[in-house]
């Protein structure tokens, strides 16, 4: 677990092959920013995608990260919401 708050929120950070990915819930009833920070990532980062809430409940968004790197990364959450983030490695 990279931070949490029972019952409030959780981001968790799990490794496969080249890939990490990072998800976090938003386990309130109001809009939340959910913090990221990528610095425990000791490879280099390729690039990122983030798969986040969209404007409305049941919808999503897609945004491509690349140029960030490994840094902390603020994530809107909706009530109830989440996100997913895909760090692929070199």
């Amino acid at each position: 677990m990279l931070s949490g708050y029972p019952s409030s929120y959780v981001v968790l950070a799990r490794k496969s092959g080249a890939c990490w990915y990072i998800a976090g819930l938003n386990g309130t009833n109001e809009k939340k920013s959910l913090v990221v920070d990528l610095s425990f990532i000791q490879e280099p980062v390729k690039e990122i995608t983030l798969y986040a809430d969209g404007e409305e409940r049941n919808q999503f968004d897609i945004q491509m990260l690349s140029g960030l790197k490994k840094a902390v990364h603020e994530v809107d959450c909706l009530p109830r919401g989440g996100f997913v983030m895909k760090v692929s490695l070199d």
